[in-house]
């Protein structure tokens, strides 16, 4: 009998099997969209993402770059990084209250933001309430917070009977 079993566990041992794993599309959240982190390890990747936990300072950052697949989703965090000198993302649609940077070649084409925003990328839509750094790109959005003085002219698109009223720089 012990033979028969060394057979076939070696049989069983040395079997080839293909195993497909699929990464996570979005950073791991709490119901209020806090990215959160396992216990236990201080960095989770997915598929265009890479969230990491500071153990020292306890802040959580997101590193994004690839944004197909984030479309309608909340990160809070304390920074977001989108894109990278190797890579040129583009990201739409998610809302979060970290501060963004925006590497060069990458954009934001929409989405809700209320940190901060800098970087050498592209805004192209969305709505800010913090401040944009000077070297970020703007070629439209909503903008409460401080844009820099560098703009000097956006698109504005009213469609559907909209009114545009006190337009300031």
């Amino acid at each position: 009998i012990a033979s028969c079993l060394v057979g076939s566990e070696m049989c069983i041992r040395d079997r080839e099997v293909e195993v497909t794993v699929e990464l996570p599309t979005v950073p791991p959240t709490d119901g209020d969209g806090n990215v959160t982190i396992p216990e236990g390890t201080d960095e989770v990747q997915g598929d265009g993402w890479t969230a990491k936990k500071d153990e020292t300072t306890g802040e959580t950052t997101v590193e994004i770059t690839d944004g197909t697949n984030l479309g309608n989703t909340t990160l809070n965090c304390d920074q977001i990084t989108i894109g990278s000198a190797e890579t040129s993302t583009t990201v739409s649609n998610i809302t979060t209250n970290a501060d963004v940077t925006v590497a060069s070649g990458s954009a934001i084409e929409g989405g809700t933001f209320s940190g901060n925003v800098s970087g050498t990328g592209t805004i192209e839509g969305g709505t800010f309430s913090g401040n944009v750094g000077s070297e970020v790109k703007i070629n439209g959005g909503v903008f409460a917070g401080e844009i820099p003085a560098t703009v000097e002219s956006t698109k504005v698109t009213a469609t559907g009977g909209a009114s545009i009223n006190n337009i300031q720089k």
